[in-house]
């Protein structure tokens, strides 16, 4: 599971590789914490970008005219930014941002990504009634197969749900079943 993750951190891993700073840390933001790396934005999408951090005046900034001037001028810019950001909401740079071809997001508490719609529309999570815990809620299988959907087709079992059966194929009779379960060795 771990190596399938670092798949995942390719952009850190190639930040480490080339000696840059890996990690983005979230900006604190109004309401919570958001990931803005703004050096990295395209001039395409700084062009959108800019007047929504700054208006006309940052977008004809020469400091941050490019891509390459922005990441030179890079302490510069994220004090700017920061500064906009910290009287936003998680919701409110999100709206600006995410039609720009943009790679940053809120960041959610566990509660908040389990109330996420995007994570509800693709029912990541199932409530089930366990027989002994009751109703529960369960990650849902997250591989989503056209021709073989995954589920989840049982509950886990109960302390001693399957000793029976298990038993059962190793040899133990009937009777010494119950002579297992009336000493109290099994239940």
């Amino acid at each position: 599971m771990q190596e399938a993750v670092l798949g995942f951190m390719t952009s850190s891993l190639h930040e480490h590789f080339t000696g840059n700073s890996v990690g983005n840390r979230p900006m604190k933001v109004a309401d919570g914490y958001f990931t803005l790396r703004v050096p990295e934005m395209s001039d395409t999408v700084w062009a959108q970008a800019a007047p929504l951090i700054g208006g006309n005046e940052l977008l004809n900034d020469p400091h941050f005219a490019t891509a390459g001037v922005r990441r030179q001028n890079r302490a510069e810019l994220e004090k700017i930014v920061r500064s906009w950001a910290s009287a936003k909401t998680r919701q409110e740079i999100w709206d600006g941002l995410r039609e720009l071809d943009y790679f940053g997001a809120p960041v959610l508490s566990v509660g908040e990504v389990m109330e996420d719609r995007h994570i509800k529309e693709r029912r990541a999570f199932i409530e089930r009634d366990h027989p002994a815990a009751g109703p529960i809620t369960l990650l849902a299988p997250w591989i989503h197969l056209s021709k073989t959907p995954t589920s989840i087709h049982h509950d886990a079992p109960t302390i001693g749900q399957h000793t029976d059966e298990v038993l059962r194929e190793v040899g133990i009779t009937a009777t010494e079943l119950s002579e297992l379960r009336a000493a109290g060795i099994i239940r």
